[in-house]
């Protein structure tokens, strides 16, 4: 994706390079951008975020703990998560549950998880977040509590309600009964 030279040009703040390292590596952080922020005016804004992060934390990369590639992940998604927290609020507004639901086991094969996809861009946005960190992200209820300012309980009932809202979509979709669709 991007090389240790054309890294090391944009510690030196060649421009050249920046621009070089934004355009190879903006479509990879828009993808990620359009799973966890659905207002399409808001990503060009999230975009912008994303770069002032990276090239700010640029030198504290180190490819010895990992590739290139997952640090601007992580980056994109803390940078996203970030942002709503800011701008949107979403999380403040999670409905807490008293009561620890056991997680709901769900298996997504190929088809389904395209249509996943498609679904997404439907969901409410705490369900989508927390199922991407979870599901996608693979962080623990822990860490998603903590990023997100909430309690670990709060994050399982909310990927238990996500995966509920999908399982649901899906049925709609497939026009099935609840035991076909997974």
């Amino acid at each position: 994706m991007v090389s240790k030279e054309l890294i090391r040009q944009c510690i030196e703040n060649d421009r050249v390079a920046h621009g070089q390292l934004y355009r190879s590596c903006a479509p990879y952080v828009y993808a990620i951008i359009k799973n966890y922020i659905s207002d399409t005016h808001f990503r060009k804004d999230a975009l912008q975020e994303v770069f002032v992060e990276l090239f700010t934390a640029l030198e504290s990369y180190d490819s010895m703990k990992g590739s290139y590639k997952s640090w601007l992940s992580r980056i994109t998604v803390h940078t996203c998560i970030d942002l709503q927290k800011r701008k949107f609020k979403i999380f403040d507004n999670l409905e807490e549950s008293s009561v620890e639901e056991p997680e709901l086991e769900v298996e997504f094969n190929e088809r389904d998880l395209e249509k996943i996809d498609l679904l997404l861009n439907d969901m409410p946005s705490g369900y989508k977040t927390i199922f991407l960190l979870s599901q996608v992200e693979e962080f623990s209820h822990d860490k998603i509590a903590s990023m997100l300012g909430i309690k670990a309980e709060t994050s399982r009932s909310q990927l238990n309600r996500a995966k509920k809202w999908i399982k649901k979509n899906m049925i709609q979709i497939k026009n099935l009964s609840p035991n076909e669709v997974f």
